[in-house]
């Protein structure tokens, strides 16, 4: 009876250490500016890492980032956010909370579609929202791009305003996802390219995010 007992116990303790080793995770669903492209470390210096530091050990940031991704279902090949391996590991961790940023390579001309990306952003939003685990899910809206136009495949600041407006006053409207307004972000902040982040950029972002979701984790400032 004895060793029943014990046994029962230690398959307790065995299963509150696996709800507590998979509990509270933050997934960051985005694309190369989530992932940390260009950016030397991005274990370290993309934006889910500083959040990481920001949030603290009761939370495990993981970083679901795919470069080139779109929320639009019917772009080329393997762009859409759906068909890469991260859609599914992310999907899988059981998170307590979602932060989805996609929206700039939705934006290039070749791949920009106001109402397809209203509907498979809606779509991809349901389905985090929809885990058993029932994520509280936020949409960060696109940072600023400092790209020139020159080809239909460039990011597209011009569409990234409708994008921000999409999400801004009809996303936020027609899900119960909550929606974050990035700040306009400073040239100096982003690679050559202007589309990236550097560090400091992916900082300034993790600090944005932070403070947005500080009160509602009730998370102790960490700045």
């Amino acid at each position: 009876m004895h060793c029943i007992r014990n046994l029962l116990l230690l398959a307790v303790v065995f299963i509150g250490e696996i709800s507590m080793a998979h509990g509270n995770i933050v997934a960051c669903v985005g694309d190369s500016i989530t992932f940390g492209h260009s950016i030397q470390h991005p274990d370290k210096d993309a934006y889910p890492a500083v959040l990481q530091q920001l949030l603290g050990n009761e939370w495990r940031v993981k970083n679901y980032g795919a470069n080139g991704a779109t929320a639009i279902k019917n772009t080329p090949e393997l762009t859409p956010y759906i068909k890469r391996d991260v859609y599914p590991e992310s999907l899988a961790s059981s998170p307590s909370v979602v932060i989805i940023m996609l929206g700039t390579n939705d934006s290039k001309p070749a791949f920009w579609n106001p109402g397809a990306y209203r509907r498979d952003l809606l779509s991809l939003i349901n389905d985090y929202q929809s885990l058993p685990s029932s994520p509280r899910v936020y949409v960060a809206t696109p940072v600023t791009s400092h790209a020139e136009l020159r080809t239909p495949w460039d990011v597209s600041e011009a569409n990234l305003i409708d994008v921000r407006k999409i999400l801004i006053d009809e996303i936020r409207k027609t899900t119960s996802a909550e929606v974050i307004t990035m700040a306009g972000m400073d040239r100096l902040l982003f690679v050559s390219d202007g589309v990236h982040p550097n560090e400091q950029g992916a900082t300034a972002i993790a600090h944005h995010i932070f403070s947005y979701l500080q009160n509602r984790l009730n998370t102790p400032s960490r700045q």
